[in-house]
């Protein structure tokens, strides 16, 4: 059927010319696109929303959730990282047509994350409370109770948590972004309804919060393992496959998620000690929970601008994942550069539309009148920069992880890392006196180091070592 002889989009006709291909049309590109951009935008808003429902119980419960967030985000980041290096192999698996091989990496992806998020959250549930004080040894004892108090419940959620990540993942990296739209709804809506539930009606203040992620994580793995095992499924998957360990689909998927995890685990690793030094910013420790109020408020409406671009990336790995599937290098480059092209245009909306929305909708965070002018300046020296800079600096590294290059990609983010927030960060925050304005500074040269480190890898050529076959033609 022509291209014509359906409706096209201005988006569409903006950015289809350059994702044609004789492996993928501009039209099934876009069919992956929409879902992906709804199903990021929605994970993020109702995050934001959620996020405003906890503001509005005051900076310490605020700053509770943000602290315990950087945690959770320890825990959840690498169950994502193994997730995504099974996601890798899976569309690699697609690329090449060994169905009944993608089909095992899947279950076999999803029981890898339960035994990886029993091993995380078991021992972050039995000493919450004494993490949280040799964290946070400047705390409140409030700030303490609370934020230990939410972490337990948030461990608890992780085991649902990973079956369903298993399953999205799966999906996506085929292409199903339909599929994956639909549970990102079911889990986020159910998450948004019980948040205010259990925290505007039944005033259960911060633990409010933690019991919505364990009803919407219980809720969305029940409905992704109906979904999984739908005559309709875009994936067969055998049920033996969730409970059987093969050698030759569990190491590919170690070799992958290792470094993935690692990466993970070294940058939330980084936010903690972000956490930690503004926490000991200012004279008093009330300066310290503003501090982390802020910086929280201002991570939370900046996920909204990033949604958008994320899920050009998102697009990145199942298109460049299958380019190598393939043996389509030739592809595989011309995506890398076409997608960077689109992400910034993307960028470029995400700035004007949301900087325009922004006076109303950060009072949704009902922020103290001093934590408002800090939100201001973060977010500016955050946004500003990104259609120039951001797709440059993370789209390779999702392409370059597509094609197996995972040590290299971890290598820089560490690097990265403690040279931008971890080192400059500090030296801007603590030194200079600029407290969490500093933080979104050193963000800015962080990403101007990714970027040129993975452009010049992508150039050398050096990457095709980690490919996993020969994949020249």
């Amino acid at each position: 059927m022509s291209q014509t002889a359906h409706p096209v989009s201005a988006p569409e006709r903006l950015f289809r010319p350059d994702l044609n291909s004789d492996l993928f049309t501009g039209r099934e590109i876009m069919k992956i696109f929409w879902p992906l951009l709804l199903d990021k935008f929605f994970i993020f808003f109702i995050n934001a929303i959620s996020t405003s429902l906890v503001s509005s119980l005051g900076n310490a419960a605020m700053a509770a959730v943000s602290m315990v967030g950087t945690i959770g985000g320890i825990a959840s980041s690498v169950l994502m990282a193994v997730a995504l290096g099974g996601g890798v192999l899976i569309a690699q698996h697609k690329g090449s047509g060994s169905t009944d091989q993608m089909n095992d990496a899947v279950g076999q992806t999803t029981m890898l994350c339960v035994i990886v998020s029993a091993m995380i959250a078991t021992p972050l549930y039995l000493l919450a409370t004494p993490i949280m004080k040799t964290l946070y040894p400047r705390a409140e004892s409030q700030l303490i109770e609370y934020a230990a108090q939410y972490l337990r419940l948030m461990m608890l959620s992780m085991f649902p948590y990973s079956v369903f990540e298993g399953i999205f993942v799966s999906m996506r990296s085929v292409g199903d972004s339909r599929s994956s739209l639909a549970l990102t709804v079911a889990i986020n809506v159910v998450h948004l309804i019980c948040s205010i539930l259990y925290i505007n009606v039944l005033k259960l203040g911060v633990s409010g919060s933690g019991l919505s992620y364990i009803t919407a994580r219980v809720i969305g793995c029940v409905v992704s393992i109906f979904m999984i095992r739908r005559k309709e499924s875009s994936l067969k998957v055998r049920l033996a496959s969730f409970f059987r360990l093969r050698a030759r689909t569990i190491l590919p998927i170690i070799r992958l998620g290792v470094p993935f995890s690692f990466e993970q685990l070294l940058f939330q690793g980084g936010m903690l000690i972000v956490s930690r030094y503004l926490n000991s910013w200012g004279a008093t420790p009330e300066m310290g929970t503003l501090a982390i109020a802020a910086h929280g408020i201002t991570n939370s409406y900046f996920s909204m601008y990033t949604a958008p671009i994320d899920t050009v990336n998102a697009l990145a790995t199942t298109i460049c994942g299958q380019c190598i599937g393939a043996k389509r290098i030739d592809l595989y480059k011309k995506y890398i550069g076409n997608l960077i092209k689109m992400g910034r245009i993307v960028a470029l909306v995400s700035l004007v539309t949301l900087t325009a929305l922004a006076p109303l909708a950060l009072r949704m965070y009902h922020p103290d009148a001093e934590a408002l002018p800090l939100v201001w300046k973060m977010l500016l020296i955050g946004v500003i920069p990104l259609p120039l800079i951001w797709c440059d600096a993370m789209l390779p590294s999702y392409a370059l992880k597509a094609a197996g290059d995972a040590f290299y990609t971890t290598a820089v983010s560490m690097t990265a890392l403690f040279i931008g927030r971890v080192a400059i960060g500090y030296a801007l925050c603590i030194a200079c006196g600029l407290g969490p304005v500093g933080v979104w500074i050193a963000q800015i040269v962080e990403w101007i180091y990714r970027a040129v480190c993975n452009h010049l890898r992508l150039k050398s050529g050096k990457w095709m070592m980690s490919l996993p076959h020969s994949a020249t033609s």
